[in-house]
């Protein structure tokens, strides 16, 4: 183990919990224990705890970070959030108020207090909500598309529908927008780091977070060479070895990656995020029974990525078992759809299209939208289509294949379309 003094200790916590998604609860709280007045780690720690829908524990987190630091907007708006989520609203504006006056300039509090008086069914102030967050942040589609919807509530369709209209635009607008900003973000990043290298070359910290922003650019071989670097100067630098494995399995060099994975586990063995990437790379390698043992003590580790599940199902050659984990991936994030469209393309593969249709049906009505006023129907998830036209057209239901391949070719996937145009399966 790494051997650091009280403070570094502390700081170790931390870093760990900003690298190790999964394993961040267990680091935070050891954090917590070296230091238990310091208001950013109960943020963090309640982030992660709401991430993991464990919203009272999340809330208990906020309300101390706020008892310790009650200037923190950001504590306020996340335990509204929380309590959104609980569905108590009343309490969720509460908070999002008191996060707005303690700045008033946040364009997502205002956002968040909207929605909370839209479930409430209080669609004015959520339309003055709304309107104010588009006056801080003009480009916001969501913030059109959320007051679009308020307008509608209280008859006002023709204003409706022009705000969904600019939705619209702006989302098309603001794909290749946001990809170049969070390109141009790292690249500052990375510069920061590599002139902070040269007044500090002997930090490993420094050499461990520009390969992570590098790899985070897909520059893994630059990755790789800070890792390496970080670890000449720690040797028992766990997350480095992970990330340093990590990138040499995205350059497909997974007996290298795995060997990484090995050294990393070796120094921490209750790293969840380690097993699940090592099992990746041993499920890359056709090893399924080895990649099982790892996804399996990544669930032992941390019982709710649902993620691990869905490849741990996908690894066995046995359908009961299969069916099991992705159950229990469900039970774990039953609202957002991810399960069942990786349960669907599972079942598509083993050519059960119906039941394949039935999971991407869910996963398409969880994903759209329908405005009453203008008679139009706002599909969000058109890979879900793409995906359930195939199994429709494997059943020869060419006229439900036609539609969700059009529909599929809005996004530009329009392969199958031609496809089915070419072969003559196109219905009307």
């Amino acid at each position: 183990m790494e051997t650091y003094n009280n403070n570094e200790a502390f700081e170790a916590a931390v870093e760990r919990g900003e690298q190790s998604h999964w394993g961040a609860i267990k680091h935070y709280t050891q954090a917590i224990k070296l230091n238990p007045n310091n208001a950013m780690i109960y943020r963090r720690r309640g982030y992660h705890y709401a991430w993991s829908d464990d919203y009272a524990k999340a809330i208990e987190d906020f309300t101390q970070a706020i008892e310790i630091d009650p200037s923190n907007a950001n504590a306020y708006r996340r335990r509204g959030e929380s309590y959104a989520k609980l569905g108590d609203h009343a309490e969720a504006i509460t908070n999002f108020t008191r996060a707005i006056e303690i700045d008033p300039n946040n364009a997502e509090f205002y956002h968040s207090r909207g929605d909370s008086h839209t479930e409430l069914g209080e669609h004015y102030q959520a339309i003055d909500d709304y309107t104010r967050e588009i006056e801080i942040d003009p480009k916001n589609e969501f913030a059109y598309s959320a007051r679009g919807r308020a307008y509608y509530k209280v008859g006002y369709s023709k204003k409706a529908d022009e705000d969904q209209a600019r939705s619209s635009k702006l989302g098309k607008e603001s794909g290749c927008d946001l990809l170049k900003s969070c390109d141009e973000e790292l690249a500052k990043e990375i510069k920061g780091y590599t002139q902070a290298i040269k007044s500090d070359p002997n930090n490993a910290k420094i050499y461990y977070k520009r390969g992570y922003a590098s790899a985070r650019l897909d520059d893994h071989k630059k990755a790789i060479a800070d890792f390496t670097r970080a670890i000449k100067i720690v040797p028992n630098y766990a997350n480095a070895y992970c990330r340093r494995g990590k990138s040499y399995a995205k350059l497909d060099d997974h007996k290298k990656a795995i060997e990484n994975y090995m050294q990393a586990i070796e120094i921490d063995p209750y790293n969840a995020d380690t097993y699940e990437f090592r099992g990746d790379s041993y499920l890359a390698l056709g090893e399924n029974t080895k990649a099982i043992a790892d996804f399996t003590q990544a669930i032992e580790i941390y019982s709710l990525n649902v993620w691990v599940y869905i490849k741990r199902a996908k690894s066995y050659n046995n359908k009961s078992k299969s069916l099991k984990d992705f159950a229990q991936a469900i039970k774990i994030q039953p609202k957002d759809g991810i399960v069942q469209r990786e349960r669907g393309l599972w079942y598509a593969k083993l050519g059960d299209h119906k039941k394949a249709i039935k999971d991407l049906t869910r996963v398409i009505k969880l994903h759209t939208h329908t405005f009453t006023f203008n008679n139009r129907t706002y599909i969000y998830d058109k890979d879900a289509c793409y995906e359930r036209g195939k199994s429709y057209l494997a059943l020869g239901d060419f006229k439900n294949a036609t539609l969700d391949a059009r529909i599929a070719c809005e996004d530009g996937k329009c392969d199958l379309l031609k496809s089915m145009e070419e072969n003559g399966q196109i219905c009307d």
